[in-house]
């Protein structure tokens, strides 16, 4: 099954990189243009899980891909991306970046009742308390 992909909001956006989010999924990724450090004159494509207020989730690793991006090229990517991001997702040279995504995701009806956090409830008499 393919997944479909689409753009997601947070209240910030991080210059050209994208939120993205495959539909019926969990997670969000942020796609961001990143410096080639082996080649600083190029581009990559770099993409994070993202936390709940859609920042690189710093407990999972960043996947790179497509080192070898010209300045131009890379605003090319990033306009693709923004116009149509489950085209972009489909295309053969994304199979690593897919891949990717899906080993660091999984289908929101698989996900049990007791994996998702919650917040502890609050203490009542403690409220009374101070009001």
């Amino acid at each position: 099954m393919t997944a479909v992909y689409e753009l997601v909001q947070f209240r910030t956006q991080p210059g050209l990189g994208v939120h993205v989010a495959a539909i019926g999924w969990l997670r969000k990724f942020l796609v961001s243009p990143a410096r080639n450090p082996d080649a600083p004159r190029l581009w990559c494509v770099r993409v994070d899980v993202c936390n709940s207020t859609g920042d690189p989730d710093p407990d999972h690793p960043s996947m790179i891909s497509q080192c070898t991006l010209s300045h131009s090229e890379m605003v090319d990517v990033f306009r693709a991306i923004r116009s149509d991001p489950s085209e972009w997702m489909a295309s053969k040279e994304q199979s690593a970046v897919r891949a990717w995504m899906q080993a660091n995701d999984k289908p929101a009806a698989t996900v049990a009742k007791d994996d998702l956090p919650t917040a502890p409830a609050p203490d009542h008499e403690e409220q009374h308390a101070q009001t």
